[in-house]
């Protein structure tokens, strides 16, 4: 192997017959080969490492494995992070939480765009924040799917309990006018299981029907 490389110069491992390729690792180790991997910037895992990006970011910006990103922080000498994965998610919780109290409600994936979150990120947030955020899918068959389209289109939707620009963002969403009992009782039907009764019936006010006064 180090003869062909040698004579040949750089070569790529899959250059060489299986069976071969286990000593590839060692010789790396022991310095007879300097391994290099394309499009790996020492320079840019350098700079995202001191902004803070986890290892599986980086990998993933980069297109590279984890096993490789790991071999080029070793080469490269930088330090092994201490880990405090509770900061990480109080940050990540703030975060969010700045971001809904300023726009009100918004759709999972405009948080995702706007935070540059992953949607397990947000999961584990709101698993460990319950008391704090809260998460709405629709689901909607039959005669009311067409005119509940804005609304599915947007979930799953994230906003802070209690927040009561949800009753505008849900009307806003949906292309219906309510003039029947019967399309009033069905909105709440809908509605009442993700949001309470209490502003389903806000919602259908919103969109039009007018309760009888007692």
């Amino acid at each position: 192997m180090l003869r062909t490389i040698m004579k040949e110069g750089s070569k790529r491992a899959s250059d060489f017959k299986y069976d071969a390729r286990w000593n590839i690792a060692r010789l790396v180790e022991r310095g007879f080969l300097v391994r290099t991997v394309e499009g790996v910037d020492a320079d840019v895992i350098r700079r995202m490492r001191e902004e803070g990006l986890p290892n599986r970011e980086i990998a993933e910006k980069l297109g590279i494995s984890h096993t490789t990103l790991h071999y080029w922080i070793k080469r490269l000498n930088l330090e092994k992070r201490i880990r405090n994965p509770f900061i990480k998610w109080m940050n990540l919780r703030s975060s969010l939480s700045r971001l809904l109290k300023k726009n009100g409600p918004m759709s999972q994936k405009e948080v995702m765009k706007t935070l540059g979150l992953y949607s397990y990120q947000i999961k584990a947030v709101l698993i460990m924040f319950p008391e704090e955020f809260q998460k709405l899918n629709f689901t909607v068959k039959g005669r009311y799917s067409r005119r509940f389209r804005g609304l599915l289109k947007a979930s799953p939707i994230l906003t802070l309990k209690d927040d009561p620009r949800i009753i505008e963002y849900i009307a806003s969403k949906i292309n219906m006018k309510v003039q029947t009992p019967y399309e009033a009782k069905s909105i709440i039907h809908l509605l009442k299981y993700q949001i309470g009764k209490r502003w389903a019936h806000a919602i259908v006010e919103k969109l039009g029907y007018q309760y009888k006064s007692k």
